[in-house]
């Protein structure tokens, strides 16, 4: 007595209409190398791969997964897709816009081709609606500055506004000590240079804190902890390089911005150019994809031209409804109330489709 196991498939694809699987098999009849390829698994591989013709080697690991039913070529569940149709199966998973990844996972379901992943992103790479919607990039590994040997060696300083005086804020890199000075004249933008002042540069005095070895170490352990979750670090961009420039957090919801790369401030920093203004925004906010085409600003929109000269009265009447139309029910509902948070702000209802 003996048992024999058999594992039966259906090849028949519930996600593709018959008269594309028509489509499919009349294609493949007429390209010869998929005709060799349906030969060898009608009646059997060679047994030595270099037996095997060029275009065809690429097959011969998944010869085993490869199946032929209804004249139409199977990789497992997968229909093996013609040469000539993998344009057109391109632009029917770009139909959806749903970006590189999603259109892998679902072609994946449904098709195979040689390269079809890398065709896919390519695809999805030059769509300009795709890039608009972009995902966001995780965050690079942290920029510091390099630890000077002694106090007073790397300092740093900026601007602050106080009781409406104006103070410059001095940061010694080494030790962490910082000093104030007060600024006797006002801060405009044409006077925002920061006064660096000679008893700063040569101290007197030295700091009252002083860094030890092990603060020092702690600030790479810092960095390292922080690195673990960073990704990496992003391609410099060049002037003149068109990107998608990601909105604000408080417009997350609006798309990507085609925009122009003008110059690089500081690094990762840099000027940029959208259709209707001037930006700065960090390498992160910036993204390389879609297709590098020209970013022309566009200009604002003008505002209509209301003529006051007419008669107001007859204005009035062909735009306000006759209050006579109204029924009784209608003019006996109660004001409707804005709920509010408790900030003030108002609850604002989604909108929904009237369905």
């Amino acid at each position: 007595m003996f048992r024999v196991e058999l594992e039966t498939m259906e090849l028949d694809s519930p996600n593709m209409y018959p008269n594309t699987l028509e489509e499919i098999k009349a294609e493949a009849e007429a390209d010869p190398t998929l005709s060799v390829l349906c030969a060898f698994v009608a009646h059997g591989w060679p047994s030595e791969k270099s037996q095997v013709p060029t275009a065809l080697r690429h097959y011969y690991p998944l010869r085993d997964e490869l199946a032929v039913y209804h004249g139409v070529l199977y990789k497992s569940h997968k229909v093996l897709i013609p040469s000539k149709l993998q344009s057109t199966m391109l632009k029917k998973l770009q139909q959806g816009h749903q970006g590189g990844e999603s259109m892998i996972r679902r072609a994946r379901e449904v098709m195979y081709w040689t390269g079809m992943q890398a065709a896919i992103l390519q695809e999805s790479a030059n769509c300009s609606l795709c890039a608009s919607y972009g995902s966001a990039f995780p965050r690079e590994p942290m920029l510091s500055h390099e630890i000077p040997q002694g106090p007073w060696k790397l300092i740093s300083q900026d601007l602050i506004k106080q009781g409406g005086r104006w103070y410059s804020v001095t940061v010694d890199h080494y030790s962490d000590w910082f000093e104030v000075d007060l600024l006797n004249e006002d801060i405009t933008a044409a006077n925002s240079n920061l006064p660096i002042s000679e008893s700063l540069l040569t101290q007197s005095v030295p700091p009252v804190t002083v860094v030890r070895d092990e603060h020092l170490g702690g600030r790479a352990k810092g960095k390292a902890h922080y690195d673990k979750t960073a990704s990496r670090d992003l391609s410099p961009l060049a002037p003149g390089q068109f990107v998608y420039t990601r909105p604000n957090d408080h417009h997350r919801s609006d798309h990507w911005r085609h925009s122009e790369v003008l110059s690089e401030i500081t690094p990762r920093s840099y000027m940029i150019q959208t259709q209707d203004r001037l930006v700065r925004r960090n390498r992160i906010h910036l993204s390389t994809s879609g297709p590098q085409v020209p970013c022309h600003p566009q200009p604002l929109p003008e505002q209509p031209v209301i003529d006051n000269s007419g008669d107001v009265g007859e204005s009035a009447e062909t735009i306000l409804p006759n209050s006579n139309s109204e029924s009784p029910h209608e003019n006996s509902l109660p004001p409707v109330q804005t709920s509010r948070y408790r900030y003030g702000r108002p609850i604002r209802p989604p909108k929904r489709l009237d369905l």
